[in-house]
């Protein structure tokens, strides 16, 4: 198919459809050449990881943690979050449960209805086992219900990893 647009504006840049694609020294140009690899594989599946599963059954009580650990497959890769909360003030942290090493590290404010997705500083790319620990903390002084972390990204199809 040909048309006459494409002839004077190429598609350079397949995953955003932008024909003026240059590094301009930008967040989004220089995030995109960061991405490149995992933009061009074909190998990943959208995995969005949600904590806790259930956020309106879970409650998280006033100044205390709460713990969860999450499976994913080795390999998978992540890039933005959000966080779904009342609100308050409150503490995340994501760690590989095999080296201990923390991942994500974050005090969050609570706004409700809101769920924009937020990117990471560095693509995270987790390794084998494939188990992640999360810790959110109330800083809040009352029981809050209908917090909720997510994490986007995307899982290796095949079942190999790191």
């Amino acid at each position: 198919m040909n048309s006459p647009l494409l002839d004077y504006y190429p598609i350079l840049d397949g995953f955003l459809y932008d024909s003026r694609l240059k590094c301009d020294m930008r967040f989004r140009s220089i995030a995109l050449q960061e991405y490149e690899a995992l933009r061009r594989s074909r190998g990943y599946a959208q995995r969005i990881v949600t904590v806790p599963e259930d956020a309106g059954h879970t409650v998280i009580p006033n100044r205390n943690v709460f713990r969860y650990a999450q499976r994913v497959l080795p390999g998978s890769a992540f890039w933005a979050y959000s966080f779904i909360a009342p609100a308050g003030q409150f503490s995340v942290q994501m760690r590989d449960n095999c080296s201990d090493e923390t991942l994500f590290s974050e005090v969050l404010l609570g706004i409700p209805s809101k769920s924009s997705q937020i990117p990471l500083s560095k693509l995270l790319i987790i390794g084998s086992p494939g188990l992640i620990d999360f810790e959110i903390c109330s800083l809040s002084g009352e029981d809050l219900p209908g917090v909720q972390f997510l994490l986007w990204g995307g899982e290796p199809k095949f079942r190999g990893g790191v």
